[in-house]
């Protein structure tokens, strides 16, 4: 079952956010986080792979093309809060796994 999670990210000036977003409506797809680099700032706030963005300081980009949500969360500045849907078959198909799975024998 999916939920919506608020997370606040904060930075110094010019540090990297750590995260790939993916779609928009020019796609034909939903605002998707694609990547979460391990050990950056999105990591340490929560953000995963999957997860949907929904808003950004509360304003709805779940309709915005590509180029408006990213310049959307440019002018959120340093600090700021996104809310994301989490739990939905994408989110469990890209979170990394920890475990290899071992090839069966016939």
């Amino acid at each position: 079952m999916s939920h919506s999670v608020n997370l606040k990210l904060s930075r110094f000036e010019r540090q990297p956010w750590g995260f790939r977003l993916h779609g928009g409506t020019d796609f034909g797809t939903p605002l998707l986080i694609q990547k979460v680099n391990l050990s950056s700032l999105s990591e340490a706030a929560g953000l995963q792979a999957g997860d949907l963005l929904l808003a950004v300081n509360g304003q709805d980009v779940q309709n915005c093309k590509h180029k408006e949500a990213q310049d959307t969360i440019v002018r959120a500045g340093n600090n700021f809060e996104i809310t994301v849907q989490r739990g939905g078959v994408l989110n469990q198909a890209l979170r990394p796994s920890s475990q290899t799975p071992v090839p069966q024998k016939p």
